[in-house]
């Protein structure tokens, strides 16, 4: 595009982005009612109080040509008759643009609005005989479910429609969050309940933190514990509160699963009518919940109950925490503590109670006294001197009440009669500067706000892209906070076609395309390392070859992407520092004028520079996922197979020239993943690189001194030097991503780095391991391995190969005499039902009883031992006579019910250890014990609060074997000889034997070694040479460099001779010569595009090509016929074979053979996701990890759930883009 195009590009799309609606300002919420054709907005000017305004829209829903699939509305009656349908319903239909583009023709062509309601659009058609939700029935009237176990509409494919909140912004060109410019002018009401436990059924909630943004904070708490009038009262006041405040926002961490499932749940149970409590901003609209809405975080989809509270946007900031842990691996957890550490923003000396052991609601209901210091380190003051503990407690809070005469003339009094107090509080309390007192009431209302505080803290820094989504996406804030990257390029693609009149394509099929390219070449330790990365890879590539939907008849798409990537540069370069070319000043202006005007005037704040980067944020997300969202063929209507291929296709083959180039200055690939590649490079070579030549077999000298390009020197000076002669202007360029000091690489995917970078905090540079990949260290690692590769590693990525041994050495002798503690070797599972819904678990698809979990059997087994016991001590108490001989544990425990302790709470913790004997003796396995013979489970519980009570020994064979299991992958650096030498084994007598390396050897020195073969990488693989093929474009244009195996090849002259034989027949009759897809084309040229074996004619129109002529008349060139020949040949060798073999076997022999084999391809995968050595076989891994069955059948059964499942996981699906919700307000 020329300069002046893309000017106009910026300040067309920027204009559409933010809407062109400029009358509503300061929305914050948008309600539609179906029924209606108004929206209900909620406007929050600055310094006026929240209002409500009535804007009217336009409802709309799009519709297919019903003609195409032989449907006539009103059975064709007349056209006069449905005009008058039209008048009654207030209905008008829009003929759209298709440009005569096959998907365009075919989707959804018409428009129909009404001036009425979206309900008189359904209205219309359900009278015209076709209702849009009408749902498929069996012959017997059953409803039809999908696999999913959702409806099926009848019609579902011949209606597409947003939501009604959707369809307001769309038809109103609006926008939320016009006015204001940061999430922190929003005006958000952050809340966190405390309750007696964790199950709404059985526990109550004593207090609510509420705080909000603008300086309010308070905490609410029952009048009295366990009393329902006073635990009515709270909620009811809790509500009234945030009606009172009336927040933009509502937020919470974890609040949906738990928060508001705990309140709502006791409002039911205490029988209260909260259609009279103010649980919305509208009265007499309830507070409504929504199961099974979709979530995504990165390229998962979850589900969650969705609270909807009218004119308040509700948000989980846990849904903005798993979003960016799925994209920052370095994030582990997505607990509110953790996060807050992490991110360096934990409130300094917080308080901090542990909720597992329900410490919060026993500290509470208990008030009793601790001692506490100034970093809010408490310790519980024991039973015994509770009295004086109180006594000093109460005289604290009153020291400004009494005199000091008195103050210590009570302190002393207090003291004289307690002298061992004062021994216990000289111990324990003062070197721990523990010397001030605390009650348990308010220690918790001082945990709790700082909850809130932090709580706040993280939602201001992962929210901060959603807000700034907000303001450019026609939905709502509480929708951005949990949709996909695919659904919101949809709803950008339709707004736009809405306002421009366009036809909304049909969905494209699914196929099979070729990924990033991924090849590790060098395994093992290597030093030195940079990773050379494309900038943008995809987007730029698109932009660079034009690589768009064919369909995309305004050339929409490309101008997103071209305003995108220019204001991200430009956004990114102010936030970094570096300084705009003189273009780039010019756009600016266009971008953002106010931040123009401080940039000519040298007077950009550190708060223009943090906006700046803030800024940013929005188009990262939208530049970077165009290319998922057109691979998605079930979230976004404008996918393309084609487009996503080609996308992949050239950036495989950029990969590879990359890896060429950088090679011939001896720089060692190691490890290449989808857009870049890490190198080690040298530290002296004799390659001189200057501006005007390279010399080779010069003076061996540093690169930093041999290799200078420009102003740059080192791997800099080559990256300049590939920019400017390799690359493709003005997209295409590499950057240096990072240098690292070493690093270890397993395989493709899994790797670990050594770099510097600068802490957060202090702003030093420090070292920091990263990880890539889930081999190395996963979220459910035993402590003990975890803490052993925490530290393993460290000293192998800084070439420690003999320190490292002799760690393992030691770390394995730990494990192998029990001097592990038990707290990091014990496996830590959460109860998430109760023991009889365990019980009842049921079978699998093969009639099996569910696999064993080890913590409930254990807790099985020690309520059915306790049962016994009680038995035996109040059975005299029973009515023995009433009862049967030879009683069961079942029929005992029902008699002795009440005298059972409680069962144990859900999603509380349950610790446990293996005491078995050998390896294969799994956690749930019944095992003979060597003492007393009786038979007993392998694995035992254990008290991690009463260390006497536990176990003394442990299975030292099978944690060994995990262990070594782990540590074998960190060996990769060693010669494969050596470390099958340095893992230790067990003796027939259970001693260790490992192996004495001889120190004058250089047998523990780390290397890398050889592993993906670089010339194979070369080749195209056969998804890339089908591609060309099939599309006629020619992959010589993006780099000439890749190879091709004989098998399969790109068969250029093909394409090229149907193109010679259509230009033939244009010269004979005077016609102008049609082009190729791989010339540069104008405005008014004629173009061959080919799709697989058809041939069409477009011309180009200076947007798009239009395809003038379909499916010419091209016969087969000779090449092609010598192709078919082969194939039929080589088909009817195959055919050949297999009736041979087939004579000799039957038909479940063959279904048996098949089956198996497939079931080896799934245990692959299985390995793989698990990060199970890929050498395990099947028998090993089931005898050796507990319940690998069971999940081996579960992932089968995942796996053969249908593709709709497959897309869902890996394309950018989102449920909550198709089906009608509860209302009827939503769309197809």
């Amino acid at each position: 595009m020329s300069k002046m195009d893309k000017h106009v590009v910026l300040g067309e799309i920027k204009a559409f982005l933010e809407g062109y609606n400029n009358d509503i300002k300061y929305l914050v919420n948008v309600e539609t009612d179906p029924r209606t054709n108004f929206a209900e907005c909620i406007i929050h000017e600055p310094n006026q109080k929240p209002r409500i305004e009535h804007i009217k829209y336009e409802p709309f829903m799009y519709m297919k040509d019903l003609s195409r699939h032989k449907i006539k509305l009103y059975n064709g009656i007349s056209e006069q008759y449905l005009e008058s349908k039209k008048i009654k319903y207030g209905i008008t239909i829009t003929k759209l643009k298709t440009g005569n583009q096959k998907r365009l023709v075919k989707g959804y062509c018409y428009k129909i609005t009404s001036h009425r309601s979206y309900n008189d659009i359904l209205n219309f058609l359900k009278d015209g005989g076709i209702d849009p939700y009408e749902k498929l029935t069996d012959d017997e009237g059953n409803i039809i479910k999908d696999k999913k176990g959702d409806s099926v509409f009848k019609y579902r494919d011949l209606f597409y429609s947003p939501k009604t909140t959707e369809q307001f912004f769309i038809s109103t060109q609006s926008r939320l969050y016009k006015g204001y410019e940061e999430y922190k002018n929003v005006h958000k009401l952050t809340f966190d309940i405390e309750t007696t436990g964790l199950r709404f059924q059985i526990h109550r909630v004593f207090a609510i933190g509420v705080r909000d943004n603008r300086g309010f904070e308070t905490i609410l708490e029952v009048d009295k514990l366990n009393d329902d009038e006073s635990e009515i009262r709270l909620i009811q006041d809790f509500f009234n509160l945030i009606k009172h405040i009336q927040p933009a926002v509502i937020c919470g961490f974890n609040s949906e699963m738990f928060d508001f499932e705990f309140i709502l749940g006791r409002a039911k149970l205490l029988k209260m009518d909260l259609s009279e409590v103010p649980t919305t901003l509208k009265d007499f609209v309830m507070l409504r919940r929504k199961p099974n809405t979709s979530v995504k975080y990165g390229n998962t989809t979850d589900k969650y109950t969705w609270t909807d509270m009218w004119g308040f946007s509700v948000i989980d900031i846990l849904h903005a925490a798993k979003r960016t842990a799925a994209v920052n691996s370095d994030l582990k957890e997505t607990g509110l503590k953790y996060i807050a550490k992490f991110e360096k923003i934990a409130k300094p000396n917080r308080t901090y109670i542990d909720g597992e052991d329900n410490s919060i609601g026993r500290f509470y209901g208990e008030n009793k006294i601790f001692i506490i210091n100034e970093k809010n380190e408490y310790i519980q003051v024991p039973d015994e001197y509770q009295g004086v503990a109180r006594n000093l407690y109460v005289l604290q809070a009153n020291k400004g009440n009494i005199s000091d005469e008195e103050y210590k003339k009570h302190r002393t009094k207090y003291l004289d009669e307690n002298k061992e107090f004062i021994e216990w509080f000289r111990a324990e309390g003062i070197p721990k500067g523990m010397t001030k007192f605390i009650g348990g009431k308010k220690l918790v209302k001082q945990y709790l706000l700082d909850d809130l505080w932090e709580t706040e803290q993280v939602d201001e820094l992962y929210n901060q892209s959603s807000f700034m989504l907000a303001k450019i996406v026609p939905t709502t804030y509480q929708r951005i906070c949990t949709m996909g990257t695919a659904s919101i390029w949809n709803l950008l693609m339709t707004a736009w076609s809405y306002e421009n009149d366009l036809a909304i394509p049909e969905s494209d099929k699914y196929e099979k395309f070729s990924g990033g390219l991924a090849r590790c070449f060098k395994s093992g330790y290597s030093k030195r390392i940079v990773k050379i990365d494309y900038a943008s890879l995809y987007p730029m590539l698109q932009l660079t070859w034009n690589i768009f939907p064919i369909f995309d008849i305004t050339g929409v798409m490309k101008k997103m992407l071209l305003y995108l990537t220019t204001t991200r540069n430009i956004y990114k370069k102010i936030a970094n520092g570096t300084k705009l070319d003189k273009e780039e000043v010019e756009l600016l202006r266009q971008i953002d004028p106010e931040i123009h005007i401080k940039y000519i005037n040298n007077e950009l704040t550190s708060a223009d520079i943090l906006m700046a980067k803030i800024k940013q944020l929005p188009i990262k997300i939208l530049n970077n996922s165009l290319f998922g969202a057109l691979g998605s063929n079930i979230s976004f209507n404008w996918s393309d197979n084609v487009c996503a291929a080609r996308i992949t296709c050239c950036g495989r083959l950029e990969l590879r020239h990359a890896i060429t180039w950088f090679s011939k200055f001896n720089c060692v690939a190691l490890l290449a993943v989808t857009d870049g590649i890490n190198f080690q490079i040298p530290d002296r070579t004799t390659i001189r690189v200057t501006n005007a030549e390279v010399l080779y077999d010069q003076p061996e000298g540093l690169i930093e001194d041999m290799w200078q390009y420009g102003d740059k020197v080192g791997i800099g000076a080559l990256i300049g030097k590939f920019n400017d002669e390799e690359m493709r202007p003005p997209y295409m360029a590499v950057d240096n991503d990072g240098e690292s000091v070493s690093c270890l690489n397993l395989s493709r995917i899994n790797y670990a780095t050594l770099v510097l970078a600068k802490d957060k905090k202090t702003g030093e540079m420090k070292e920091k391991i990263k990880l890539t990949g889930n081999t190395i260290k996963s979220k459910v690692m035993p402590e003990y391995i975890e803490e052993f590769i925490d530290k393993g590693l460290n000293l192998i990525l800084h070439g420690k190969g003999k320190e490292f041994v002799e760690y393992y050495y030691e770390y394995a002798e730990n494990i192998r005499y029990m001097q592990i503690p038990l707290k990091k070797i014990a496996s830590r599972s959460k109860i998430k039902t109760t023991i009889n819904a365990y019980k009842k678990r049921g079978v699998d698809k093969n009639g099996r009883d569910k696999g064993m979990q080890a913590h409930m059997e254990l807790l099985i087994e020690k309520r059915n031992k306790i049962a016994e016991e009680l038995f035996e001590k109040h059975k005299d108490s029973l009515d023995m006579q009433r009862l049967k001989d030879n009683l069961t544990v079942d029929d005992k425990l029902k008699l002795i019910a009440n005298y059972m302790p409680q069962e144990p709470e859900l999603d509380s913790i349950v610790y446990y250890v293996n005491c078995g004997y050998k390896k294969s003796h799994g956690d749930s396995r019944k095992i003979k014990d060597k003492q007393t013979g009786e038979e007993r489970f392998a694995a035992v519980l254990v008290d991690l609060d009463n260390p006497e009570n536990n176990p003394k020994v442990y299975n030292y064979e099978k944690y060994l074997d995990a262990f070594n299991k782990r540590v074998e992958t960190l060996l990769a650096g060693f010669n494969p000889e050596v470390a099958k030498k340095i893992l230790v084994k067990l003796d027939k007598q259970g001693n260790l034997k490992k192996t004495e390396f001889n120190p004058l050897y250089d047998e523990l020195n780390l290397k890398n070694f050889d592993l993906d073969d670089i010339d194979e990488s070369m080749h195209l693989e056969e998804l890339e040479v089908d591609f060309w093929n099939k599309t006629g474009y020619d992959p010589r244009k993006v780099w000439d460099g890749f190879k091709m195996h004989e098998d399969y090849k790109v068969h250029f002259e093909i394409y090229q001779s149907a193109l010679d034989f259509l230009n033939e027949k244009m010269t004979a009759a005077s016609k102008p010569r049609i082009k190729s897809i791989n010339d540069d084309y104008k405005e008014g040229d004629l173009v061959l595009v080919k799709d697989g074996n058809e041939y069409h004619v477009g011309a180009y129109n200076g947007v798009y090509i239009q395809i003038v002529r379909t499916n010419v008349d091209v016969p087969k060139s000779q090449l092609e016929i010598e192709l078919d020949k082969k194939i039929e040949e080589n088909q009817k060798k195959i055919d050949e074979l297999e009736s041979s073999e087939l004579l000799n076997k039957t038909d479940r022999e063959l279904f048996l053979e098949a089956k198996a084999q497939k079931r080896q391809q799934y245990f692959i995968q299985f390995k793989q996701k698990y990060g199970i050595p890929l050498v395990a076989t099947m028998e090993q891994v089931f005898a050796e990890i507990e319940n690998s069955s069971v999940a081996f059948e579960d992932f089968v059964e995942e796996q053969e759930g249908g593709i709709e499942e497959e897309a869902e996981e890996y394309l950018d699906v989102d449920d909550d883009s198709f089906g009608r919700n509860e209302d009827g307000d939503g769309a197809y």
